[in-house]
């Protein structure tokens, strides 16, 4: 049995770090190519993703929207 493992280092704090996970802005960032966009069904569709938020993300993956 093969086993890779892999290991980040980030040099920030955990506050930071989990707050860029939590960003819109940052998701669709990432996303650029793909034209997504942040539709908001309970939540929000900027700023940080919070408990009870949900927020979907239709885009186009390999030609195809999803």
């Amino acid at each position: 049995m093969v086993r890779l493992e892999e290991l980040t280092v980030i040099r920030a704090p955990i506050e930071r770090c989990f707050d860029l996970a939590r960003s819109v802005e940052v998701h669709l960032a990432g996303n650029i190519h793909s034209g997504e966009v942040a539709v908001a069904e309970a939540g929000v569709i900027s700023g940080l993703i919070g408990l009870g938020h949900r927020v979907t993300w239709p885009a186009k993956h390999a030609g195809t929207p999803r």
